[in-house]
């Protein structure tokens, strides 16, 4: 049976956080992936989860079952000219995940009109926060609840350990901010968003260096006319 992207050749150079799972479907639908490696102790995913009496990671073998492995210095001249050679001959280098998978539909010359269902995943998200390498967030929530993110469950995954710490909210609490407003369960406001509270927040933000901003009110669900005015606000006076 052909398999749809046989004759297509990837240069794979991601690494554990960042895009093996990709790598790997693809060489599940036929492309040729060949895993470039640096010397001694290769990539990352080798030194994590080992099997037990074996030097071969559980993470490594599952990530590259289905490709081809080559180990490559690339401070070294040699290395460099190996490597310019490989990227000659290959149809795709993924290095950007996703931009790795849509080059190699291309080269694999596959017709999305012909697709009716098209799935990627990939650990993109829980990468970044078992990394915290996310954006800097600011969190803007109800007056009242503004340590709720940090305070979290009463509950201690290691009960009987006193010196148990949790770890560090994705938020510091010099970037939650807190604006008067308030809702009830059934969605009937009890007070009403005071918008002007918000310029505080902006200010603060800039100072900050803050990147995204999330915004999470009490009862959103049942009556999320106030996150909306907030996203709007600041959509307005921080743009991008």
């Amino acid at each position: 049976m052909t398999k749809a992207l046989e004759n297509v050749r990837v240069l794979d150079l991601t690494h554990i956080y960042n895009g093996p799972y990709a790598t790997l479907v693809l060489g599940f639908l036929g492309a040729e992936v060949i895993k470039l490696e640096p010397p001694h102790r290769g990539e990352n995913a080798r030194m994590i989860y080992k099997v037990p009496g074996s030097e071969e990671s559980f993470p490594f073998i599952m990530l590259n079952s289905n490709k081809k492995g080559i180990t490559l210095n690339l401070k070294s001249a040699r290395g460099q000219e190996v490597f310019k050679e490989l990227v000659k001959r290959s149809d795709v280098l993924a290095e950007n995940f996703a931009v790795g998978v849509m080059d190699t539909i291309e080269a694999g010359r596959l017709s999305l009109a012909e697709v009716d269902d098209f799935v990627h995943g990939t650990t993109v998200v829980i990468n970044a926060l078992t990394n915290r390498s996310g954006a800097r967030t600011a969190l803007v929530t109800t007056n009242g609840f503004r340590d709720v993110l940090e305070i979290g469950r009463g509950n201690r995954p290691d009960m009987y350990n006193l010196r148990y710490r949790k770890p560090a909210p994705f938020v510091p609490r010099r970037l939650r901010f807190e604006v008067t407003e308030r809702v009830d369960w059934r969605g009937r406001v009890v007070e009403p968003l005071r918008v002007a509270e918000l310029d505080a927040v902006v200010e603060a933000c800039r100072a900050n260096g803050v990147e995204a901003i999330a915004v999470c009110l009490l009862h959103a669900y049942a009556h999320p006319e106030h996150e909306e005015a907030c996203g709007e606000y600041f959509e307005q006076h921080l743009p991008g």
